[in-house]
């Protein structure tokens, strides 16, 4: 599974540059199967470190297999912009078992939108819930 992981509690993503270890040294996420998330630390001739991460303060964004129109990863979490229309603004989420764009303006669950692969393909990522940089 592909996948990205936000810290709540430094409010970026954990490939950031910004990200604590990634400044010294570099870091590895593993997401176990028991939901916990692994930091795996590389410390050059040091050696390695592994530190099991508070999930609480974790949040973890599948990748939903798509991209959008420059060929961006599409992840949970991601605001999209209709290409044909620019006002039309929606968060990806999971819903029942599926990816699905609910829009930004109305969040009652009548307004869910189920994408299939020839309306992922006109969107573009504008950003993300979190208001952070994010690069794969």
């Amino acid at each position: 599974m592909n996948f990205r992981i936000f810290s709540k509690s430094h409010n970026l993503y954990t490939n950031s540059p910004s990200w604590p270890s990634n400044q010294r040294t570099t870091s590895e996420f593993v997401l176990r199967p028991d939901g916990k998330i692994v930091e795996i630390v590389f410390s050059g001739d040091w050696g390695v470190s592994i530190e099991t991460l508070d999930s609480r303060n974790y949040i973890v964004e599948p990748w939903t297999g798509y991209f959008d129109i420059k060929g961006r990863k599409i992840y949970r979490g991601d605001i999209l912009i209709a290409t044909n229309d620019p006002s039309y603004e929606s968060e990806v989420i999971w819903n029942e078992g599926s990816f699905v764009c609910r829009s930004t303006k109305n969040h009652d669950d009548q307004a869910l939108l189920d994408m299939d692969a020839r309306v992922w393909k006109r969107v573009v990522v504008k950003g993300n819930i979190h208001d952070v940089e994010y690069t794969d």
